[in-house]
Formats: C-alpha cells, sequence, structure tokens
C-alpha cells in the first residue's frame, strides 16, 4: 500500500510538473523527495519479506511490525533489522 501511494504522489508530481503547477524548484524537490522515498519503500519491503529467513519468529515479529509502522530511512532500516 505504501508503495502504492508513492507511485500515485510521483505520477502526481511528474503531471503537476508537466502542466508546470509548481515551480521549478518545487518541483525537482519534491519529486526528487518522492523518489527516494519510494527507492526506501522497496528496501523496506524486500526486507520485511526477507525477514522469512529468519528462524527466530520473536525477533522476526518484532522487526515487522516495526517497518509497518512508518516509512524509515534506509539506515534505520537496518538498525531495526540487526
Amino acid at each position: 500500500m505504501r508503495i502504492e501511494n508513492l507511485a500515485r504522489a510521483i505520477t502526481n508530481a511528474k503531471s503537476a510538473m508537466d502542466q508546470h503547477q509548481l515551480s521549478n524548484q518545487v518541483d525537482g524537490e519534491l519529486l526528487h523527495d518522492l523518489e527516494e522515498k519510494m527507492e526506501v519503500a522497496r528496501i523496506q519491503l524486500k526486507i520485511y519479506n526477507d525477514l522469512n529467513q529468519v528462524g527466530d519468529v520473536q525477533q522476526r515479529d518484532k522487526a515487522r511490525a516495526e517497518l509497518d509502522t512508518q516509512l524509515y530511512t534506509v539506515s534505520e532500516v537496518f538498525i531495526i533489522v540487526s
């Protein structure tokens, strides 16, 4: 769901840029921020799915619960799963 929402936001930002509804600087910054968040969301989803390999069920469930709460930075994601 998070990735779908980010994809929609990116599409809308690009559409607004095409229609010149936002200033160039704002356009670029917004789009860049959204694309970075999309990359992190994809990494976070991959890690979430890869947690199937973790033998400790409590540790796996704890890490998944944390990953479900919000979109973290890449550094934060690796702290959560370590």
